[in-house]
């Protein structure tokens, strides 16, 4: 049926008056919620349609309420819209151009009994294009009957305005988002910076993104690697996984949630990268293994911390969609978190290395006393003691040869064991030669074959004598530990580092944390600002490759 021209005369004001006001509100700023409840009243009312809906699509092609007027029951904003297989939402998804259904009952699959409980007959809609990307759709349904010939073309108008409106508040939203995530950001950094302690900076973390994404709940969660792991894409993963700290409003079913983040993590545990379960339903009922019902939207980003798994940053929504970029947001607060954690963990290793160094320099000092007392001191007192027999001795008029004889060997002895004892603290041979000959005196002292090969001039004596000592300590591991027949050490200069290898073909196996030897050597390393590899593995051997930085003058 075709109207007449006063018909299509006045039809046509409508519509331009109707978009003229929905334009108003545009340009006026209103709000974006207040502009997309307009568009659809306007639509519902200027076509004649039981009702109208604009909706938004997600990447998979479901959609959710956004504005509805004169909705039936079930069909509420947030709610997520039913559809046919080759439905309104289906055809606009797919076309990305008008579209319309003149008769839902002619269709069948899966959604055609819950478009019959809404009393959905027949229905038009024009997809929403913001920046050239499918946004959603605006539709106009009937409950009985069919709609009007060329209604999707006539919907276009309307959709062309929700673009606008959309694109607008899109922006400022973005706008916002942006300065309160970063102001988020700022606020969780300086705790890191200022090394508080990591609770306390989790615990405000979670709470920020939580406020940040508006209804999510947020765990923070940290693994114990109290499994074997489980690698075949089978299971999810083995390992306790420890909440730390939590953010926003919990869900009100209360175990769902957690084993829907419990899901995402173990699969964060697995692959080592961000895991997402959009709004489906379908997902929530493969993850909540207590068997609470409810869709849930989740997302988990790993927490790394030098290239070590941690754990795991978890937000989960029960209703609605996620933020598109949730995931990017949640990864910057996992880089914070692990800094927070690196921050702390450094300074525990400094606190015990410092420790570490300050027992060592008061077992050296006891060791030299010792040797002292034990040694060089018993032999001077033993020298004292017999040339003041001797002199006796020889004011009685008798020979005293023997005994001076003694005195001289007891002395002899001591400045022996002296010069051992100044050698151990710092070798004349490295103040005097260098590095090459305080190594080479050194090695001349051990059982093994040793390889020197020394490629740098006099250095400043500060890096001469910690690199000396590095390779004592390093030869020292190797004589003691390693069971080697041989051992290689290379000094090479570059530019402002010196390079210091030592090999062996010994047991391997070496670890710094199992003490050995190598814990020492690594605290000094620290000491010195320097860089410290170990290449250990089982029964082939040990490399340790050593950085220092060079400063200073060369000794003379």
């Amino acid at each position: 049926m075709t109207d007449g021209p006063g018909a299509a005369a006045a039809r046509a004001a409508g519509e331009h008056a109707a978009l003229r006001r929905v334009a108003e509100l545009v340009a006026t700023g209103r709000p974006h919620a207040a502009v997309l409840d307009a568009i659809v009243v306007e639509a519902s009312e200027l076509f004649a349609v039981d009702f109208a809906a604009l909706l938004r699509y997600d990447p998979d092609g479901s959609a959710s309420v956004v504005a509805v007027h004169n909705g039936p029951p079930g069909l509420a904003v947030g709610e997520w819209a039913p559809d046919v297989p080759d439905g309104l939402l289906q055809r606009a998804f797919r076309s990305r151009h008008p579209t319309r259904v003149d008769a839902y009952t002619e269709l069948g699959g899966p959604g055609v009994g819950r478009m019959h409980e809404l009393g959905i007959t027949a229905g038009a809609a024009a997809p929403i294009l913001v920046e050239g990307r499918l946004w959603g759709v605006l539709a106009a349904m009937v409950c009985s009957g069919s709609v009007v010939i060329g209604l999707e073309d006539q919907l276009a108008e309307f959709a062309d305005l929700a673009a606008t409106a959309v694109a607008a508040a899109q922006a400022k939203d973005e706008l916002r988002h942006i300065a309160d995530e970063q102001a988020a950001l700022r606020r969780v950094a300086e705790l890191a910076a200022q090394g508080a302690d990591p609770a306390h900076v989790f615990a405000v973390l979670a709470i920020e993104a939580a406020t940040l994404l508006r209804g999510a709940a947020i765990t923070v969660a940290s693994f114990d690697d109290d499994g074997d792991g489980d690698d075949d894409g089978e299971g999810e993963g083995d390992g306790t996984v420890n909440i730390v700290a939590r953010g926003g409003d919990h869900l009100a079913d209360g175990r769902g949630g957690d084993a829907m983040g419990d899901l995402l993590a173990a699969r964060v545990r697995r692959r080592g990268e961000c895991v997402r379960v959009d709004h489906d339903g379908s997902a929530a009922g493969s993850a909540a293994s207590s068997g609470e019902p409810g869709p849930y939207a989740a997302v988990a980003v790993p927490v790394a911390v030098e290239d070590r798994l941690w754990g795991v940053i978890t937000a989960v929504s029960g209703d609605g969609p996620l933020p598109h970029d949730v995931a990017s947001s949640l990864s910057q607060f996992a880089a914070l978190a692990a800094a927070a954690i690196a921050i702390a963990e450094n300074r525990a290793q400094l606190t015990a290395s410092r420790a570490r160094v300050v027992a060592t320099a008061d077992e050296t000092r006891r060791r030299l006393h010792r040797d002292l007392h034990d040694g060089a001191q018993q032999r001077l007192v033993q020298t004292i003691i017999t040339l003041k027999v001797a002199r006796a001795t020889a004011h009685q008029g008798r020979a005293a040869d023997a005994l001076i004889d003694e005195a001289l060997f007891h002395a002899e002895r001591a400045n022996t064991e002296l010069r051992r004892l100044v050698h151990g603290i710092l070798p004349a041979s490295l103040s005097q030669g260098g590095l090459r000959v305080g190594v080479q005196s050194l090695i001349d002292d051990i059982d093994i074959p040793v390889h020197l090969h020394v490629a740098a001039t006099r250095l400043a004596a500060e890096t001469e004598t910690t690199a000396y000592f590095i390779i004592a300590e390093a030869l020292t591991n190797v004589v003691k530990h390693a069971h080697a027949s041989r051992a290689h050490v290379t000094v090479e200069l570059d530019g402002d580092l010196l390079h210091l290898d030592v090999r062996d073909d010994g047991l391997g196996g070496g670890d710094p944390t199992q003490g050995t030897g190598l814990r020492g050597l690594s605290d000094r390393v620290a000491a010195a600002e320097g860089t410290l590899t170990i290449i250990s593995p089982v029964a082939s051997g040990t490399t340790l490759h050593v950085a220092l930085p060079v400063a200073g003058a060369p000794a003379e």
